[in-house]
């Protein structure tokens, strides 16, 4: 029996997707500076000439500028955090972009570049907006910049302009900042919140953070019910690169990672000795590898003088921008937390989007045990390492610490995400012999889980991708056959986003059952195309 079917969603949709699940909010301001910039060339001005014109006139505002100057109150008045962007999002075209940098840098502003908006003063009919670049230097020219000639004692006073001349800082008018910038970021703030932050090593393949498997994750527990707010990071793109491994918590380095097993002697990824299931023997010749390896750090090439991984494959390129995100699993008691037990039930997390971040409102019950588990596979077909961040802010104490879950547990942890989040189809080739098909879409491309409920006969499943654009695999092939024995479930596929242009593809399978001979004959090597290994390994039912 053989099913197709296809689908596509183009990047606009995407756009809205991500936008849905990103903290705080953002403000769209129009597209003035294209406006500046194409009423330059239809005058024959010179842009630069255009921009410093319109920073010294008046004009009047819209009744949407109004409206937008009273939600930037009303976001400073509620302890916002607010960052704007004098960019060049609304244009296409190479031409218009080399103008508006031009424009820009005529007037002392960066394009592709976020200020922080420090504070919203007003100076008569004049509203004005206090700015600061993080860079600490590049400050604008025009009227209320920090070298004006506007400036006297009195109204330096009257809208605190002190200490601006190379710090960064300096006063715009709310008009002359609708021309030049185009969005404004918010970010909530919660006073009093407390916040916790823990590195590790994302997964290189399919087949964990070793050969012997191990997929890093983070146990959460808090100690009052709680809203808490989770935010999982991957290195920015100015950090990426140079051979050195960043993005860590500040005060956390590798040893501590190595100690805890997280890292092995080499430098790279092991699977915690607590999670391999050799019990205490195992737990010490890991401790003891640890500090042998320690001993050698400063020699081995491996960890710097600072403690900071210098890279563990230099034949790997630095990671470029993967998809991220990231599911909590919330299980029993903290008191009886052991690796060994089961993730638990899906109760929320951040979708995969192709960003520095997801993130994700979860609300915590005293006393419970949660599984913080990354979902990033991009990179692992590009065969690049990744490191992450995550940070989680609550209002009451949290205690947050590095694990590592077997492939077994982390193949849960992805059914429980498809089956809450995703469809299914339940096929019955014979009575009897029911096929569960669980299919999640809405998490940037596809992951697709089987489940083979059969008690005696095998499942022959074959999935195929085909016209496949902007995307990539984690089995390493577009078409796969795996043999599922009976009582047994196998993550199929995990098809990522790979670039920022959106993705299309399309998806056939077939199916068929057949008595085992035995009831080892599915679990050989030749009962799956490619190989399987990792989270792709058939998991039986507990």
């Amino acid at each position: 029996m053989r099913r197709a079917a296809s689908f596509q969603l183009d990047s606009v949709e995407k756009a809205a997707e991500r936008a849905a699940g990103r903290p705080g909010t953002s403000a769209s301001l129009g597209s003035a500076m294209l406006r500046v910039v194409s009423e330059a060339r239809a005058a024959g001005l010179p842009v630069t000439k255009a921009a410093e014109e319109a920073s010294r006139a008046g004009g009047g505002v819209s009744a949407d500028a109004d409206m937008m100057w009273a939600r930037l109150v009303s976001w400073k008045e509620s302890g916002c955090l607010m960052g704007a962007s004098c960019g060049m999002e609304s244009m296409e075209w190479e031409d218009q972009q080399s103008s508006a940098r031009a424009a820009a840098a005529s007037v002392g502003l960066q394009t592709e570049h976020a200020y922080s908006v420090l504070e919203l003063v007003a100076n008569g009919e004049d509203r004005l907006l206090r700015l600061r670049n993080p860079w600490g230097r590049g400050e604008y020219t025009g009227r209320y910049g920090s070298g004006w000639d506007g400036w006297t004692p009195e109204l330096k006073h009257r809208v605190g302009a002190y200490g601006m001349e190379g710090s960064g800082v300096f006063f715009i008018e709310f008009r002359d900042f609708l021309r030049f910038f185009e969005s404004v970021e918010v970010a909530r703030l919660h006073k009093g919140w407390q916040t916790l932050r823990s590195a590790t090593l994302l997964a290189e393949s399919a087949r964990g953070l070793s050969v012997e498997g191990g997929f890093p994750a983070w146990e959460l527990v808090a100690d009052e019910d709680a809203d808490g707010y989770l935010t999982l990071w991957q290195a920015s793109g100015r950090l990426r690169g140079g051979g050195r491994l960043r993005g860590l918590a500040p005060g956390e380095d590798l040893r501590a990672m190595m100690e805890e097993g997280v890292v092995g002697p080499d430098g790279r990824p092991a699977e915690a000795a607590s999670s391999s299931g050799t019990g205490a023997a195992a737990a010490s010749s890991s401790s003891s590898a640890a500090v042998s390896a320690l001993a050698r750090l400063p020699s081995s090439g491996v960890v710097g003088d600072d403690g900071r991984i210098l890279t563990r494959d230099r034949r790997k390129p630095a990671p470029e921008l993967s998809e991220i995100g990231f599911a909590v699993h919330g299980a029993g008691s903290a008191a009886s937390s052991s690796p060994s037990d089961p993730v638990g039930p899906f109760v929320g997390g951040g979708l995969r989007s192709f960003g520095e971040c997801a993130d994700a409102d979860v609300r915590f019950t005293k006393g419970r045990r949660y599984t913080v588990v990354p979902l990033a596979f991009a990179h692992m077909a590009r065969g690049q390492w990744q490191e992450a961040v995550l940070s989680v802010h609550a209002p009451s104490t949290m205690r947050l610490r590095r694990v590592t879950l077997s492939a077994r547990r982390f193949s849960e942890a992805l059914l429980e995400r498809i089956s809450s989040l995703g469809t299914c189809t339940r096929v019955e080739l014979q009575p009897g012999q029911v096929v569960m098909i669980r299919q999640l879409l809405s998490d940037q491309c596809t992951m697709l889980a089987v489940e083979n409920r059969s008690a005696a006969h095998a499942f022959t499943f074959e999935f195929t991708l085909s016209d496949v654009k902007g995307a990539v695999a984690s089995r390493g092939s577009m078409f796969t056959k795996d043999v599922i024995p009976p009582k047994t479930f196998q993550i199929v596929q995990v098809l990522s986003l790979d670039s920022t242009s959106g993705y299309s593809f399309s998806t056939s399978m077939g199916y068929s059952a057949e008595l085992l001979p035995s009831a080892t004959a599915a679990l050989t090597a030749e009962s799956h195309f490619p190989l399987v290994e990792g989270m792709h390994q058939c998991v039986p039912y507990e």
